[in-house]
């Protein structure tokens, strides 16, 4: 593997396919063996520690894909999904410290290093709290 760290993915659309996003999970798993997670249009997340070719199997990960992609009774599907492969640059290798992250309203998974405050164990964690206390707006981070 090279000098990457971590691989973005993801489907937009009503009818997105899940045939389609666990073959850009395939390709981006060059990108980190380390974890799989997911979030998509409905604000609910799944992450899992491992490779996630292994990750892909998993009963959990498995109802998660299914329920975004069709609905069920309590949601309807979900219009995107976003996925995340995790190479782990700093912190260990759990489903804690995989991606994505939520703080408040927000949610998202990040791909390269940051230089965050060491009371943060995963350095991604930093963006998405500073968005949450900016609410969200960039503009208002200091």
């Amino acid at each position: 593997m090279g000098s990457y760290t971590c691989g973005l993915f993801g489907c937009v659309g009503l009818g997105w396919n899940q045939g389609t996003l666990r073959a850009l999970t395939w390709a981006n798993r060059e990108r980190g063996t380390d974890s799989l997670g997911f979030f998509d249009s409905s604000g609910k997340m799944m992450k899992s520690a491992g490779d996630p070719s292994d990750c892909l199997g998993k009963e959990n990960v498995c109802s998660y894909l299914d329920i975004s992609e069709t609905g069920c009774e309590k949601r309807d599907a979900s219009w995107f999904i976003a996925g995340h492969t995790r190479l782990a640059t700093r912190g260990q290798v759990n489903r804690q410290n995989s991606h994505p992250f939520r703080y408040g309203a927000i949610v998202g998974s990040h791909n390269g290093m940051i230089d965050a405050p060491q009371r943060y164990v995963i350095d991604s964690q930093f963006v998405y709290d500073t968005l949450n206390k900016a609410k969200g707006n960039r503009n208002n981070v200091s």
